[in-house]
């Protein structure tokens, strides 16, 4: 029986070779990529649901049932602004070696939080909403309001007990005035 071989000259693998790495590297490049901003923005929301920072925060004294749609009412209103991460537009006097000791990702500049959906003419945006079948708050980075998101992550809501003092300090803040609502 005789074989008949294709013929293939040397240099045809070495193009279909060369032919898939332009593929790849094309459609890598093609990728938006997330900026380094929007990424930070989330690394320091997403350290607002660490269970050592959930149990400070009076989200639970609040909202003792709540879940990740509370959350997201929570974090807008007054009491719950007032416990985000600081900004780096608020960093007097901190250094970088100050941040990293005491575990702070700061908020950048440029990038607005934004709840449950994109807003135009906001720019860079972090747009926090809730999926509350799934117990999860889902964090989706935009370059502007009108594109596709560059970034999506979701978290999990832990259900912690308030640390002691919070529900002292919550009652507080509601004689004076600072509200969820």
């Amino acid at each position: 029986m005789i074989r008949i071989q294709p013929f293939f000259p040397p240099w045809s693998r070495i193009l279909v070779g060369l032919t898939f790495f332009l593929a790849a590297v094309l459609t890598a490049c093609s990728m938006q990529s997330t900026p380094p901003d929007i990424e930070q923005a989330a690394k320091s929301m997403k350290r607002m649901l660490a269970p050592s920072n959930l149990s400070r925060s009076a989200f639970y004294v609040a909202y003792p049932n709540g879940g990740p749609s509370k959350y997201i009412t929570y974090l807008f209103s007054p009491m719950g602004t007032a416990e985000w991460p600081l900004s780096e537009d608020n960093l007097e006097g901190l250094s970088g070696a100050d941040l990293r000791a005491g575990g702070i990702t700061p908020l950048p500049k440029g990038v607005a939080i934004v709840a449950h959906q994109p807003q135009a003419g906001k720019g860079k945006q972090l747009v926090l909403s809730a999926d509350d079948t799934r117990g999860v708050v889902v964090a989706r980075g935009y370059l502007s309001g009108n594109e596709e998101p560059v970034l999506t992550e979701e978290w999990e809501l832990k259900k912690v007990e308030p640390a002691p003092g919070v529900k002292a300090m919550y009652r507080s803040n509601l004689d004076m005035g600072i509200g969820i609502k």
